[in-house]
Protein backbone atom coordinates (compact mmCIF):
# COMPACT_ATOMS: atom_id res chain seq x y z
CA UNK A 1 0.00 0.00 0.00
CA UNK A 2 2.74 2.51 0.92
CA UNK A 3 4.57 1.87 -2.34
CA UNK A 4 1.39 2.31 -4.39
CA UNK A 5 0.46 5.56 -2.66
CA UNK A 6 4.01 6.86 -3.05
CA UNK A 7 3.90 5.91 -6.73
CA UNK A 8 0.69 7.91 -7.20
CA UNK A 9 2.16 10.90 -5.39
CA UNK A 10 5.19 10.86 -7.69
CA UNK A 11 3.07 10.56 -10.84
CA UNK A 12 0.88 13.49 -9.84
CA UNK A 13 3.92 15.76 -9.54
CA UNK A 14 4.44 15.78 -13.32
CA UNK A 15 2.57 19.11 -13.82
CA UNK A 16 -0.19 20.58 -16.01
CA UNK A 17 -3.41 22.51 -15.13
CA UNK A 18 -5.53 23.82 -12.23
CA UNK A 19 -8.63 21.61 -12.00
CA UNK A 20 -10.88 24.01 -10.12
CA UNK A 21 -14.14 24.97 -11.78
CA UNK A 22 -16.44 27.98 -11.87
CA UNK A 23 -19.84 28.87 -13.32
CA UNK A 24 -19.97 30.46 -16.79
CA UNK A 25 -22.67 31.65 -19.18
CA UNK A 26 -22.54 29.71 -22.45
CA UNK A 27 -23.93 31.82 -25.31
CA UNK A 28 -23.78 29.12 -27.97
CA UNK A 29 -22.16 25.86 -28.98
CA UNK A 30 -21.71 24.37 -32.45
CA UNK A 31 -20.11 21.48 -34.28
CA UNK A 32 -17.19 22.96 -36.29
CA UNK A 33 -17.66 20.63 -39.26
CA UNK A 34 -21.34 21.55 -39.67
CA UNK A 35 -21.42 25.31 -39.17
CA UNK A 36 -19.34 28.40 -38.59
CA UNK A 37 -19.85 31.80 -37.02
CA UNK A 38 -18.63 35.34 -37.68
CA UNK A 39 -17.40 36.27 -34.21
CA UNK A 40 -16.82 39.96 -34.92
CA UNK A 41 -20.23 40.34 -36.58
CA UNK A 42 -22.01 38.85 -33.55
CA UNK A 43 -20.26 41.37 -31.26
CA UNK A 44 -19.53 39.15 -28.30
CA UNK A 45 -18.47 40.92 -25.07
CA UNK A 46 -14.75 41.07 -24.28
CA UNK A 47 -15.32 38.85 -21.24
CA UNK A 48 -16.29 35.94 -23.50
CA UNK A 49 -13.91 33.23 -24.66
CA UNK A 50 -14.00 30.71 -27.48
CA UNK A 51 -13.35 27.15 -26.26
CA UNK A 52 -12.53 24.27 -28.60
CA UNK A 53 -13.53 20.87 -27.23
CA UNK A 54 -13.13 17.46 -28.83
CA UNK A 55 -16.26 17.63 -31.01
CA UNK A 56 -17.84 20.98 -30.30
CA UNK A 57 -16.89 24.65 -29.94
CA UNK A 58 -18.49 26.95 -27.38
CA UNK A 59 -18.55 30.64 -26.49
CA UNK A 60 -18.59 31.16 -22.71
CA UNK A 61 -18.59 34.34 -20.64
CA UNK A 62 -17.39 35.00 -17.11
CA UNK A 63 -16.02 32.76 -14.38
CA UNK A 64 -18.24 33.03 -11.28
CA UNK A 65 -17.76 31.37 -7.90
CA UNK A 66 -21.51 31.36 -7.17
CA UNK A 67 -24.25 29.85 -9.26
CA UNK A 68 -26.56 32.77 -8.50
CA UNK A 69 -24.08 35.29 -9.93
CA UNK A 70 -23.90 33.34 -13.17
CA UNK A 71 -27.70 33.17 -13.40
CA UNK A 72 -27.92 36.95 -13.03
CA UNK A 73 -25.36 37.38 -15.81
CA UNK A 74 -27.32 34.96 -17.99
CA UNK A 75 -30.46 37.09 -17.65
CA UNK A 76 -28.53 40.01 -19.18
CA UNK A 77 -27.34 37.92 -22.14
CA UNK A 78 -30.71 36.24 -22.78
CA UNK A 79 -32.11 39.35 -24.47
CA UNK A 80 -29.75 38.79 -27.40
CA UNK A 81 -28.65 35.16 -26.99
CA UNK A 82 -31.84 33.16 -26.40
CA UNK A 83 -30.03 29.81 -26.07
CA UNK A 84 -27.65 30.93 -23.31
CA UNK A 85 -27.26 28.65 -20.30
CA UNK A 86 -25.20 28.33 -17.11
CA UNK A 87 -22.45 25.70 -17.36
CA UNK A 88 -19.44 24.56 -15.34
CA UNK A 89 -15.99 25.43 -16.75
CA UNK A 90 -12.42 24.75 -15.63
CA UNK A 91 -10.90 28.04 -14.44
CA UNK A 92 -7.67 27.53 -16.35
CA UNK A 93 -9.61 27.85 -19.62
CA UNK A 94 -10.05 31.58 -18.96
CA UNK A 95 -6.41 32.42 -19.57
CA UNK A 96 -6.10 35.57 -21.74
CA UNK A 97 -4.72 33.61 -24.65
CA UNK A 98 -8.08 31.89 -25.08
CA UNK A 99 -9.99 35.12 -25.82
CA UNK A 100 -12.15 35.38 -28.91
CA UNK A 101 -9.74 37.88 -30.44
CA UNK A 102 -6.94 35.36 -30.01
CA UNK A 103 -9.17 32.64 -31.42
CA UNK A 104 -9.86 34.73 -34.53
CA UNK A 105 -6.16 35.37 -34.96
CA UNK A 106 -5.49 31.68 -34.49
CA UNK A 107 -8.07 30.80 -37.16
CA UNK A 108 -6.48 33.28 -39.59
CA UNK A 109 -3.03 31.88 -38.86
CA UNK A 110 -4.27 28.33 -39.37
CA UNK A 111 -5.83 29.37 -42.69
CA UNK A 112 -2.47 30.80 -43.83
CA UNK A 113 -0.73 27.62 -42.71
CA UNK A 114 -3.25 25.46 -44.58
CA UNK A 115 -2.66 27.48 -47.76
CA UNK A 116 1.09 27.06 -47.35
CA UNK A 117 0.67 23.32 -46.83
CA UNK A 118 -1.36 23.06 -50.04
CA UNK A 119 1.39 24.90 -51.95
CA UNK A 120 4.03 22.57 -50.54
CA UNK A 121 1.99 19.38 -50.89
CA UNK A 122 3.99 18.27 -53.93
CA UNK A 123 7.30 18.71 -52.10
CA UNK A 124 6.38 17.06 -48.80
CA UNK A 125 4.38 13.85 -48.29
CA UNK A 126 1.27 14.00 -46.10
CA UNK A 127 2.17 13.70 -42.42
CA UNK A 128 0.75 10.88 -40.36
CA UNK A 129 -2.33 11.72 -38.27
CA UNK A 130 -1.92 12.57 -34.55
CA UNK A 131 -1.28 9.79 -32.10
CA UNK A 132 -3.57 8.47 -29.37
CA UNK A 133 -1.82 10.67 -26.79
CA UNK A 134 -2.78 13.81 -28.70
CA UNK A 135 -6.36 13.26 -27.53
CA UNK A 136 -5.33 12.63 -23.91
CA UNK A 137 -5.26 15.17 -21.07
CA UNK A 138 -3.86 14.73 -17.56
CA UNK A 139 -4.37 16.73 -14.38
CA UNK A 140 -4.48 16.27 -10.64
CA UNK A 141 -3.27 17.51 -7.29
CA UNK A 142 -1.18 16.61 -4.24
CA UNK A 143 -2.24 17.70 -0.73
CA UNK A 144 -0.47 17.72 2.63
CA UNK A 145 -2.74 18.23 5.65
CA UNK A 146 -2.01 18.59 9.36
CA UNK A 147 -4.51 18.76 12.22
CA UNK A 148 -3.99 19.36 15.90
CA UNK A 149 -6.76 18.65 18.42
CA UNK A 150 -6.69 21.12 21.29
CA UNK A 151 -9.55 19.19 22.90
CA UNK A 152 -10.26 15.54 22.15
CA UNK A 153 -11.51 12.33 23.81
CA UNK A 154 -8.96 10.34 25.81
CA UNK A 155 -7.17 7.59 23.90
CA UNK A 156 -7.23 9.49 20.60
CA UNK A 157 -4.25 10.90 18.70
CA UNK A 158 -3.49 14.53 19.55
CA UNK A 159 -2.34 15.28 15.98
CA UNK A 160 -2.88 13.91 12.53
CA UNK A 161 -0.85 14.18 9.31
CA UNK A 162 -2.19 13.08 5.94
CA UNK A 163 -0.84 13.07 2.38
CA UNK A 164 -3.32 12.60 -0.44
CA UNK A 165 -3.26 12.80 -4.22
CA UNK A 166 -5.60 12.52 -7.17
CA UNK A 167 -4.67 11.89 -10.79
CA UNK A 168 -7.10 12.30 -13.69
CA UNK A 169 -6.69 11.03 -17.23
CA UNK A 170 -9.22 11.89 -19.96
CA UNK A 171 -9.48 10.78 -23.58
CA UNK A 172 -11.67 12.83 -25.94
CA UNK A 173 -12.17 11.89 -29.57
CA UNK A 174 -15.08 13.42 -31.47
CA UNK A 175 -18.22 12.22 -29.62
CA UNK A 176 -16.47 9.69 -27.38
CA UNK A 177 -14.99 10.35 -23.94
CA UNK A 178 -13.19 8.04 -21.51
CA UNK A 179 -12.16 9.14 -18.03
CA UNK A 180 -10.26 7.74 -15.05
CA UNK A 181 -9.52 9.23 -11.63
CA UNK A 182 -7.23 7.60 -9.06
CA UNK A 183 -7.11 8.68 -5.42
CA UNK A 184 -4.47 7.74 -2.86
CA UNK A 185 -4.15 8.63 0.82
CA UNK A 186 -1.39 7.98 3.36
CA UNK A 187 -1.89 8.56 7.08
CA UNK A 188 1.27 9.22 9.10
CA UNK A 189 0.27 6.88 11.93
CA UNK A 190 -0.20 3.99 9.50
CA UNK A 191 3.60 4.07 9.08
CA UNK A 192 4.14 3.49 12.81
CA UNK A 193 3.55 0.53 15.12
CA UNK A 194 0.30 -1.35 14.57
CA UNK A 195 -1.34 -0.24 17.84
CA UNK A 196 -1.06 3.38 16.66
CA UNK A 197 -2.56 2.73 13.22
CA UNK A 198 -5.47 4.87 12.07
CA UNK A 199 -6.16 2.51 9.12
CA UNK A 200 -6.81 5.48 6.82
CA UNK A 201 -4.36 4.72 4.00
CA UNK A 202 -5.59 3.46 0.65
CA UNK A 203 -5.32 3.60 -3.13
CA UNK A 204 -8.54 3.27 -5.10
CA UNK A 205 -10.11 3.95 -8.47
CA UNK A 206 -12.51 6.79 -7.78
CA UNK A 207 -13.94 7.07 -11.30
CA UNK A 208 -13.61 5.00 -14.47
CA UNK A 209 -16.12 5.46 -17.26
CA UNK A 210 -16.87 5.95 -20.95
CA UNK A 211 -19.51 8.21 -22.50
CA UNK A 212 -20.75 8.75 -26.04
CA UNK A 213 -22.59 11.92 -27.08
CA UNK A 214 -25.32 11.81 -29.70
CA UNK A 215 -26.96 14.93 -31.14
CA UNK A 216 -29.41 15.39 -28.22
CA UNK A 217 -28.45 12.64 -25.79
CA UNK A 218 -25.65 10.77 -24.06
CA UNK A 219 -24.99 7.12 -23.24
CA UNK A 220 -22.82 6.47 -20.17
CA UNK A 221 -21.26 3.37 -18.60
CA UNK A 222 -18.80 3.05 -15.74
CA UNK A 223 -17.94 4.21 -12.24
CA UNK A 224 -18.48 7.87 -11.42
CA UNK A 225 -19.62 10.45 -8.89
CA UNK A 226 -22.84 12.40 -9.29
CA UNK A 227 -23.66 15.50 -7.26
CA UNK A 228 -27.29 16.26 -6.43
CA UNK A 229 -27.97 19.18 -4.13
CA UNK A 230 -28.25 22.91 -3.50
CA UNK A 231 -27.56 23.61 0.19
CA UNK A 232 -24.30 24.79 1.76
CA UNK A 233 -23.71 22.69 4.88
CA UNK A 234 -25.42 19.35 4.20
CA UNK A 235 -26.81 18.02 0.92
CA UNK A 236 -29.53 15.63 2.05
CA UNK A 237 -30.46 14.89 -1.59
CA UNK A 238 -26.90 13.90 -2.59
CA UNK A 239 -27.72 10.20 -2.27
CA UNK A 240 -26.11 8.52 -5.28
CA UNK A 241 -22.61 8.03 -3.83
CA UNK A 242 -21.51 7.15 -0.31
CA UNK A 243 -18.81 8.98 1.65
CA UNK A 244 -15.50 7.25 2.41
CA UNK A 245 -15.24 7.07 6.22
CA UNK A 246 -11.43 7.07 6.09
CA UNK A 247 -11.19 10.60 4.67
CA UNK A 248 -11.56 13.81 6.65
CA UNK A 249 -15.34 14.02 7.30
CA UNK A 250 -15.32 17.78 6.62
CA UNK A 251 -14.27 17.15 2.99
CA UNK A 252 -17.11 14.79 1.99
CA UNK A 253 -14.87 12.53 -0.11
CA UNK A 254 -17.21 10.21 -2.00
CA UNK A 255 -16.71 6.77 -3.53
CA UNK A 256 -17.60 6.17 -7.16
CA UNK A 257 -20.54 3.91 -8.05
CA UNK A 258 -20.84 1.53 -11.00
CA UNK A 259 -23.80 2.49 -13.18
CA UNK A 260 -25.21 2.91 -16.65
CA UNK A 261 -27.19 5.98 -17.74
CA UNK A 262 -29.04 7.41 -20.71
CA UNK A 263 -29.68 11.16 -20.74
CA UNK A 264 -31.80 13.14 -23.19
CA UNK A 265 -31.23 16.90 -23.52
CA UNK A 266 -33.74 19.52 -24.65
CA UNK A 267 -33.31 23.29 -24.80
CA UNK A 268 -34.10 23.87 -21.11
CA UNK A 269 -34.28 20.41 -19.50
CA UNK A 270 -32.75 16.95 -19.31
CA UNK A 271 -34.16 13.52 -18.51
CA UNK A 272 -31.99 10.66 -17.21
CA UNK A 273 -32.53 6.97 -16.56
CA UNK A 274 -29.78 5.52 -14.35
CA UNK A 275 -29.14 1.97 -13.15
CA UNK A 276 -26.62 1.42 -10.34
CA UNK A 277 -25.21 -2.12 -10.40
CA UNK A 278 -23.41 -2.60 -7.11
CA UNK A 279 -23.34 -1.42 -3.47
CA UNK A 280 -19.79 -0.86 -2.24
CA UNK A 281 -18.33 -2.08 1.05
CA UNK A 282 -17.01 0.72 3.27
CA UNK A 283 -13.92 0.51 5.44
CA UNK A 284 -13.74 2.31 8.78
CA UNK A 285 -10.74 4.04 10.41
CA UNK A 286 -9.34 2.55 13.61
CA UNK A 287 -10.08 3.57 17.21
CA UNK A 288 -7.15 6.04 17.71
CA UNK A 289 -8.51 8.29 14.95
CA UNK A 290 -10.53 11.16 16.40
CA UNK A 291 -13.53 10.59 14.12
CA UNK A 292 -13.93 6.87 14.86
CA UNK A 293 -17.66 6.69 15.72
CA UNK A 294 -17.80 3.86 18.26
CA UNK A 295 -17.09 4.40 21.94
CA UNK A 296 -14.62 1.64 22.84
CA UNK A 297 -12.03 -0.74 21.42
CA UNK A 298 -14.06 -3.88 22.17
CA UNK A 299 -16.34 -3.22 19.21
CA UNK A 300 -15.04 -4.56 15.88
CA UNK A 301 -16.38 -3.04 12.68
CA UNK A 302 -16.67 -5.44 9.72
CA UNK A 303 -16.69 -3.83 6.28
CA UNK A 304 -18.83 -6.55 4.62
CA UNK A 305 -22.10 -4.81 3.77
CA UNK A 306 -25.25 -6.64 4.92
CA UNK A 307 -28.12 -6.30 2.44
CA UNK A 308 -31.74 -7.45 2.30
CA UNK A 309 -31.06 -8.59 -1.26
CA UNK A 310 -27.74 -9.09 -3.06
CA UNK A 311 -25.08 -6.37 -3.26
CA UNK A 312 -25.52 -6.75 -7.03
CA UNK A 313 -29.25 -5.99 -6.91
CA UNK A 314 -29.81 -2.87 -9.03
CA UNK A 315 -30.93 0.55 -7.86
CA UNK A 316 -32.91 2.46 -10.50
CA UNK A 317 -33.15 6.26 -10.73
CA UNK A 318 -35.26 8.50 -12.95
CA UNK A 319 -34.20 12.15 -12.93
CA UNK A 320 -35.74 15.23 -14.52
CA UNK A 321 -33.99 18.62 -14.35
CA UNK A 322 -35.12 21.89 -15.85
CA UNK A 323 -34.92 25.67 -15.74
CA UNK A 324 -37.67 28.27 -15.66
CA UNK A 325 -37.87 31.03 -18.27
CA UNK A 326 -39.70 33.58 -16.13
CA UNK A 327 -38.55 36.81 -14.52
CA UNK A 328 -36.65 34.90 -11.84
CA UNK A 329 -34.02 32.22 -12.42
CA UNK A 330 -35.42 28.87 -11.27
CA UNK A 331 -33.60 25.54 -11.49
CA UNK A 332 -35.22 22.33 -10.30
CA UNK A 333 -34.58 18.59 -10.23
CA UNK A 334 -36.96 15.75 -9.42
CA UNK A 335 -35.68 12.21 -8.82
CA UNK A 336 -37.37 8.89 -8.15
CA UNK A 337 -35.32 5.97 -6.81
CA UNK A 338 -36.18 2.31 -6.41
CA UNK A 339 -33.23 0.60 -4.77
CA UNK A 340 -30.87 0.63 -1.80
CA UNK A 341 -31.18 3.60 0.54
CA UNK A 342 -28.21 5.87 1.20
CA UNK A 343 -29.29 5.96 4.86
CA UNK A 344 -27.71 2.96 6.62
CA UNK A 345 -27.97 1.44 10.10
CA UNK A 346 -25.68 -0.63 12.31
CA UNK A 347 -26.62 -3.72 14.28
CA UNK A 348 -26.16 -3.79 18.05
CA UNK A 349 -22.87 -5.57 18.95
CA UNK A 350 -23.33 -8.94 20.68
CA UNK A 351 -20.85 -10.67 23.03
CA UNK A 352 -18.36 -12.24 22.78
CA UNK A 353 -17.31 -10.95 19.31
CA UNK A 354 -18.93 -7.48 19.48
CA UNK A 355 -18.98 -7.19 15.68
CA UNK A 356 -20.78 -4.32 13.99
CA UNK A 357 -21.95 -4.35 10.35
CA UNK A 358 -23.37 -1.71 8.03
CA UNK A 359 -26.85 -2.68 6.80
CA UNK A 360 -28.66 -1.63 3.60
CA UNK A 361 -32.31 -2.04 2.59
CA UNK A 362 -34.63 -1.21 -0.32
CA UNK A 363 -36.76 1.92 -0.60
CA UNK A 364 -38.93 3.90 -2.95
CA UNK A 365 -37.53 7.40 -2.58
CA UNK A 366 -38.77 10.74 -3.88
CA UNK A 367 -36.18 13.52 -4.09
CA UNK A 368 -36.14 17.14 -5.19
CA UNK A 369 -33.63 19.98 -5.01
CA UNK A 370 -34.24 23.50 -6.30
CA UNK A 371 -32.76 27.00 -6.45
CA UNK A 372 -34.47 30.32 -7.12
CA UNK A 373 -32.59 33.59 -7.73
CA UNK A 374 -34.43 36.82 -6.91
CA UNK A 375 -32.21 39.87 -7.37
CA UNK A 376 -29.23 39.24 -5.05
CA UNK A 377 -30.91 36.50 -3.01
CA UNK A 378 -30.65 32.76 -3.65
CA UNK A 379 -33.35 30.49 -2.19
CA UNK A 380 -32.67 26.77 -1.82
CA UNK A 381 -34.80 23.70 -1.16
CA UNK A 382 -33.89 20.04 -0.71
CA UNK A 383 -36.48 17.42 0.23
CA UNK A 384 -36.56 13.63 0.56
CA UNK A 385 -39.33 11.14 1.31
CA UNK A 386 -38.46 7.44 1.69
CA UNK A 387 -40.90 4.52 1.67
CA UNK A 388 -38.96 1.65 3.29
CA UNK A 389 -39.82 -1.65 1.58
CA UNK A 390 -38.07 -4.57 3.26
CA UNK A 391 -36.64 -3.62 6.68
CA UNK A 392 -38.99 -3.58 9.68
CA UNK A 393 -36.36 -1.98 11.92
CA UNK A 394 -36.39 1.21 9.82
CA UNK A 395 -39.33 3.59 9.54
CA UNK A 396 -40.50 5.51 6.52
CA UNK A 397 -39.01 8.97 6.89
CA UNK A 398 -38.76 12.47 5.50
CA UNK A 399 -35.85 14.93 5.40
CA UNK A 400 -36.23 18.62 4.58
CA UNK A 401 -33.68 21.38 4.07
CA UNK A 402 -34.47 25.07 3.46
CA UNK A 403 -31.85 27.73 2.76
CA UNK A 404 -31.43 31.38 1.85
CA UNK A 405 -28.29 33.25 0.79
CA UNK A 406 -28.14 37.00 0.21
CA UNK A 407 -25.07 38.66 -1.32
CA UNK A 408 -23.96 42.23 -0.64
CA UNK A 409 -21.68 43.23 -3.49
CA UNK A 410 -18.57 45.42 -3.21
CA UNK A 411 -18.85 45.92 0.56
CA UNK A 412 -15.15 46.82 0.56
CA UNK A 413 -13.45 47.55 -2.76
CA UNK A 414 -14.28 44.49 -4.93
CA UNK A 415 -15.18 42.17 -2.03
CA UNK A 416 -18.62 40.57 -1.65
CA UNK A 417 -20.31 39.45 1.56
CA UNK A 418 -22.85 36.65 1.56
CA UNK A 419 -25.04 35.84 4.57
CA UNK A 420 -26.54 32.36 4.80
CA UNK A 421 -29.21 30.60 6.84
CA UNK A 422 -30.37 26.99 6.53
CA UNK A 423 -32.78 24.79 8.47
CA UNK A 424 -32.92 20.98 8.46
CA UNK A 425 -35.69 18.70 9.70
CA UNK A 426 -35.72 14.89 9.84
CA UNK A 427 -38.63 12.75 11.03
CA UNK A 428 -39.75 9.11 11.13
CA UNK A 429 -43.35 8.02 10.53
CA UNK A 430 -43.56 4.73 12.47
CA UNK A 431 -42.88 3.90 16.11
CA UNK A 432 -40.80 1.02 17.56
CA UNK A 433 -38.10 1.49 14.92
CA UNK A 434 -34.59 2.97 14.90
CA UNK A 435 -34.59 6.59 16.04
CA UNK A 436 -32.54 9.41 14.54
CA UNK A 437 -29.98 8.97 17.33
CA UNK A 438 -29.59 5.24 16.59
CA UNK A 439 -29.18 6.09 12.89
CA UNK A 440 -26.41 8.63 13.69
CA UNK A 441 -28.52 11.32 11.99
CA UNK A 442 -26.94 14.69 12.80
CA UNK A 443 -29.17 17.13 10.87
CA UNK A 444 -32.53 16.20 12.40
CA UNK A 445 -33.63 19.59 13.81
CA UNK A 446 -30.78 21.98 13.10
CA UNK A 447 -30.29 25.63 12.23
CA UNK A 448 -27.21 26.95 10.41
CA UNK A 449 -26.24 30.62 10.34
CA UNK A 450 -23.11 31.70 8.49
CA UNK A 451 -21.35 34.16 6.22
CA UNK A 452 -19.00 34.07 3.24
CA UNK A 453 -16.55 36.89 2.49
CA UNK A 454 -15.07 36.75 -1.03
CA UNK A 455 -12.11 39.06 -1.67
CA UNK A 456 -12.47 38.92 -5.50
CA UNK A 457 -8.80 39.74 -6.00
CA UNK A 458 -8.14 37.07 -8.61
CA UNK A 459 -6.82 34.44 -6.18
CA UNK A 460 -10.15 32.87 -5.13
CA UNK A 461 -9.50 33.97 -1.53
CA UNK A 462 -12.49 33.65 0.77
CA UNK A 463 -13.41 33.34 4.44
CA UNK A 464 -16.41 31.20 5.39
CA UNK A 465 -17.70 30.79 8.92
CA UNK A 466 -20.78 29.83 10.81
CA UNK A 467 -22.49 27.90 13.55
CA UNK A 468 -24.82 24.89 13.53
CA UNK A 469 -27.33 24.73 16.38
CA UNK A 470 -29.13 21.49 17.22
CA UNK A 471 -32.48 22.74 18.48
CA UNK A 472 -33.53 19.38 19.95
CA UNK A 473 -30.44 17.96 21.66
CA UNK A 474 -28.71 21.25 22.56
CA UNK A 475 -25.54 20.75 20.49
CA UNK A 476 -23.41 23.27 18.64
CA UNK A 477 -20.71 23.17 15.98
CA UNK A 478 -18.67 26.29 15.18
CA UNK A 479 -16.23 26.70 12.31
CA UNK A 480 -14.29 29.24 10.29
CA UNK A 481 -12.11 28.52 7.25
CA UNK A 482 -9.90 30.46 4.88
CA UNK A 483 -9.02 29.41 1.34
CA UNK A 484 -6.73 31.02 -1.20
CA UNK A 485 -4.99 30.18 -4.46
CA UNK A 486 -1.34 31.13 -5.06
CA UNK A 487 0.09 31.51 -8.59
CA UNK A 488 -2.74 29.40 -10.05
CA UNK A 489 -1.17 26.11 -8.97
CA UNK A 490 -0.99 26.23 -5.14
CA UNK A 491 -3.95 26.24 -2.80
CA UNK A 492 -3.94 26.99 0.93
CA UNK A 493 -6.69 25.98 3.35
CA UNK A 494 -6.86 26.94 7.05
CA UNK A 495 -9.71 26.13 9.41
CA UNK A 496 -10.80 25.98 13.03
CA UNK A 497 -13.67 23.76 14.20
CA UNK A 498 -15.25 23.24 17.58
CA UNK A 499 -18.02 20.81 18.56
CA UNK A 500 -20.06 20.98 21.76
CA UNK A 501 -22.01 17.69 22.04
CA UNK A 502 -25.07 16.98 24.11
CA UNK A 503 -24.70 16.34 27.84
CA UNK A 504 -27.82 14.16 27.91
CA UNK A 505 -28.32 12.22 24.68
CA UNK A 506 -26.06 9.64 22.97
CA UNK A 507 -25.92 11.49 19.67
CA UNK A 508 -23.30 11.02 16.95
CA UNK A 509 -21.41 14.07 18.24
CA UNK A 510 -21.54 12.74 21.80
CA UNK A 511 -20.03 9.42 20.67
CA UNK A 512 -17.04 11.23 19.10
CA UNK A 513 -16.59 13.51 22.09
CA UNK A 514 -15.99 17.21 22.55
CA UNK A 515 -13.43 18.53 20.05
CA UNK A 516 -11.48 21.66 19.20
CA UNK A 517 -9.43 21.33 16.03
CA UNK A 518 -7.05 23.49 14.02
CA UNK A 519 -6.11 22.42 10.50
CA UNK A 520 -3.82 23.52 7.68
CA UNK A 521 -3.73 22.01 4.20
CA UNK A 522 -1.51 22.93 1.27
CA UNK A 523 -2.16 21.63 -2.23
CA UNK A 524 -0.28 21.64 -5.53
CA UNK A 525 -2.61 21.55 -8.55
CA UNK A 526 -1.50 20.76 -12.07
Amino acid sequence: MRILVLFLLIITALAAKDKETCYSVQLLSYVPQKSSYEFEADKYPNSCKLFEFSHVNAVRCGCFEKYGEAKKEQKVFQKKFKQSMVVTTYKYRFAPKRSIAAAIEKQETEADLNATKEDEAEEFPELEQGSFLDDMTFQGHVNLAAQTYITRPSGKHANNYTASAELEAAYNKESFKAFMKLRGQQDYYDLKASEAHNDRSYLRVKELYAAYDFENSQLFFGKNIRFWGALEVKNITDVFNLRDFRSDPTENDKMGSWNMAYTYYSDDAEISAIVKFYEENRAMPAYPYVYYPFTNQLITYESDLQTTKSQNSPSIYFKYSGSGDGEYALDYSIIFEHGYDSQRFYNAPVAPEYKVYENAYYVNKFITYNTLVVDSTLYKLEAVYADVLDQELISDYYHLGLGVEHTFTQVYKEADLGVLAEYYRYGTLQSDTYTDIELFEVFQNDLFIGARYSFNEGNDASIVGGAIFDLEYDEQVYYIKYESRINDIFKLHLDYRQSEPSDTYETALKRMGKQKRMSVKAGYYF
